[in-house]
């Protein structure tokens, strides 16, 4: 780290030239805890976001985040004039060349950013100043590379209502995804139990024979996560009950096990609308019990 010289009787003397020396290596110290702490703060904002997209409990928030790790200075001053609704000078930052349709450092764009503080009047200021409800962020959470997800499908489910409500007033797609999860909008409202935001999804139209990523509608989602309130509601919706997932199974075939399972074991309780989804079905012809997923699949193989 440094030295020093030592005289006849062992005694160190610190040169001038040992304490510059010590004094730069501090320096050095400082200045990398510095960087160490700013991306600390930068993976830990990004984490925020991903975890938003992972975990069904997580609350909508993020007010720590820094807009200054995401976005350049020029960025930074526009979302501080409408944080403050500066309408004024965000209207001339605007003139001048600041774009708010843009992706910022992790993918994160500016309406993204003022979502995640919670403040409605700001965000509603950035719609009106053109911001686009359905351009989406680009979002890692695993190997397979960023993948866009629009605000409305971020926040869907137990993100905050009016937010939801603000989102679709101004032109948010009902059938808003995210693809790093691969859910549509509406399939977050149905795991987290929020009829209000899937009723509103219905007012505006909502595909309700959108799949995720293995294929699943609403329904067959729903009927995995055992709610069949969800499955009743999109029967009585005509969403689609004989399209297989991709692994063959059918939302016939999904019933019918939760029935066997049952018979085996009367502890797992059969709901009034597991029994109310089962004969909406026979009532449609639908068959119990239905065809095996491995029967779907060779049927599916055979061009039938």
């Amino acid at each position: 780290m440094w030295q020093a010289r030592y005289d006849t009787y062992g005694r160190a003397h610190i040169t001038t030239k040992s304490v510059c020396s010590y004094l730069h290596f501090q320096r050095h110290i400082m200045v990398n805890w510095k960087r160490l702490f700013s991306t600390i703060s930068k993976v830990l904002s990004v984490l925020i976001i991903t975890l938003l997209s992972l975990l069904s409990g997580c609350k909508f928030e993020g007010k720590d985040m820094k807009a200054d790790l995401f976005f350049d200075a020029k960025m930074v001053d526009l979302l501080r004039a409408i944080q403050r609704h500066d309408t004024a000078a965000a209207k001339s930052m605007l003139a001048q060349g600041v774009e708010l349709n843009v992706r910022g450092e992790e993918g994160i764009t500016p309406l993204l950013w003022l979502i995640m503080q919670k403040d409605l009047s700001a965000v509603e200021l950035a719609l009106q100043l053109g911001a686009d409800p359905n351009f989406p962020a680009m979002i890692e959470i695993n190997r397979t590379g960023p993948k866009p997800a629009q605000p409305l499908a971020i926040i869907a489910g137990d993100g905050d209502n009016k937010l939801f409500r603000l989102l679709l007033e101004y032109g948010a797609s009902p059938d808003s995804r995210d693809n790093s999860t691969g859910h549509p909008a509406l399939f977050r409202c149905i795991g987290h139990d929020n009829w209000q935001q899937f009723s509103w999804l219905l007012e505006n139209g909502v595909d309700i024979n959108a799949t995720d990523n293995s294929n699943d509608n609403a329904a067959l989602y729903a009927s995995s996560l055992l709610k069949f309130d969800f499955v009743v509601k999109l029967l009585e919706l005509g969403i689609d009950y004989t399209k297989p997932n991709n692994g063959g199974v059918t939302l016939a075939h999904a019933i019918e096990v939760d029935f066997a399972t049952n018979r085996k074991n009367p502890g797992f309780r059969l709901s009034d609308d597991m029994h109310k989804a089962k004969a909406m079905l026979e009532e449609r012809g639908v068959v119990f019990p239905p065809p095996t997923p491995q029967e779907v699949r060779e049927a599916l193989k055979q061009g039938q």
